[in-house]
């Protein structure tokens, strides 16, 4: 939207509130500063509000509202300060619903739970990419093969990165979610799909049986969660080179980082927002997300059935 017919609309706005409703100048300042930080974002940067880039007031919706919400907690607004924005933005979305802008307003039962997002299993092309990446290390042994699909499942399921996903502690899983336990303390729970369930269950129990076999101990935190065919932890340099050896031959490039950053491309493609994606990624700034290459999915899987071992010609 261009800036001159948002100033214009801003200034009937303000007029609106001087004038039917009749509020005292200070709240008119908070009011149209909360409703200029939403246009701002929303001009500025409207991929980060899920907006297209030439919007236009009928394109708002309730999901732009609430992923602004957040932004301004990530950004330090004391928790005070929110309910004040969403009265703007209702007052504001009312307005602009009298003035015949748009048909309903999108902030009418806006709320300040915003709950964020969890991954969603990938589907369609993105499968395809993924079930690429699960079969790898098809001439490891055992322990080393299963270790090594379970990292990559783990990189790409939780776009975590990677410094978090070699020093895990632990793992859990319960019906269709995984809980990760990090080397901080912290515990994230993700939404797992059939064939990451599977990778755990193939590596959990490689491990424990190795572990047995060692005379080791094997309850949970008693031993590293990353092990080798020996017991001893296996170095967060180790797991990622074979995680670039893998992807080598499976068609991509980048390592560890880059499988991460494809899973969280992959969510933005499912329908997952930015903020939700901001947070689980762990990114600090909105403009680290901006610029995802998209993966050329049949280059991909052209370079697999060309290049991985097990596609090639006998």
């Amino acid at each position: 939207m261009e800036p001159n017919r948002l100033k214009m609309i801003l200034e009937d706005y303000e007029a609106y509130l001087q004038a039917e409703k009749q509020m005292a100048a200070p709240s008119i300042h908070q009011y149209v500063q909360a409703v200029r930080r939403f246009l701002g974002l929303a001009r500025a940067r409207p991929e980060a509000l899920l907006l297209p880039p030439k919007w236009d007031w009928p394109q708002m919706d309730r999901r732009a509202l609430e992923i602004h919400l957040n932004h301004l907690r990530e950004q330090g607004f004391k928790p005070i300060s929110v309910p004040l924005h969403i009265a703007a933005l209702r007052n504001f979305f009312a307005w602009l619903h009298q003035q015949g802008f748009i048909r309903k307003s999108p902030a009418r039962n806006l709320s300040s739970n915003y709950k964020v997002q969890t991954p969603a299993a990938p589907q369609g092309e993105a499968q395809t990419v993924a079930q690429m990446l699960m079969e790898a290390a098809p001439h490891r042994r055992p322990l080393a093969q299963s270790r090594i699909r379970l990292v990559l499942a783990t990189l790409y399921g939780s776009m975590l990165p990677p410094r978090k996903v070699f020093h895990i502690q632990g793992l859990t899983q319960t019906q269709d979610q995984c809980a990760l336990i990090l080397a901080d303390g912290d515990e994230k729970s993700f939404t797992v799909g059939e064939t990451w369930g599977r990778l755990i269950d193939a590596y959990t129990t490689a491990r424990s049986a190795t572990l047995e076999a060692l005379g080791l101990p094997t309850p949970p935190g008693e031993h590293p969660f990353w092990v080798d065919e020996t017991g001893k932890a296996v170095s967060p340099e180790r797991l990622g080179r074979h995680v670039r050896q893998e992807m080598t031959a499976a068609g991509l490039s980048g390592g560890a980082t880059a499988l991460a950053k494809l899973g969280g491309v992959h969510f933005r493609q499912n329908g997952g927002d930015v903020r939700s994606l901001q947070q689980l990624m762990g990114y600090k700034r909105l403009g680290s997300l901006d610029g995802m290459p998209k993966p050329a999915f049949k280059a991909l899987q052209a370079q697999f059935n060309q290049f991985h071992p097990r596609h090639k010609p006998r």
